[in-house]
């Protein structure tokens, strides 16, 4: 069992690292991941929809988080800039509640 999985109580238990850094680098990058896994779950689900009336720009907008879902599978995680991912996700922080 790795640190990283380990849970003590009711809290996940991960590995210190002593560089304030590394810590922060390592913090981001959960950060990251968690955005990531949440949007893929969502465009997968069909509920990730753009907040515009405009055809036109719809089009680009799912262009472009279909290119960033290929680009992250294809890729990994590391493929892809976390703004690249908080801009989608700007575009298209809408839910659809009606279904």
């Amino acid at each position: 069992m790795s640190p990283e999985d380990a849970v003590v109580g009711d809290k996940k238990e991960s590995k210190f690292h002593f560089s304030k850094l590394k810590r922060r680098q390592d913090m981001e990058k959960k950060r990251k991941i968690r955005k990531i896994e949440w949007m893929r779950q969502m465009y997968y689900g069909g509920h990730l929809e753009a907040k515009s009336t405009n055809q036109e720009t719809l089009g680009l907008i799912h262009t472009a988080t279909k290119g960033l879902i290929q680009s992250i599978e294809d890729g990994g995680i590391d493929s892809v800039m976390e703004w690249e991912v908080d801009e989608v996700l700007n575009w298209t922080n809408t839910l659809n509640f009606d279904e």
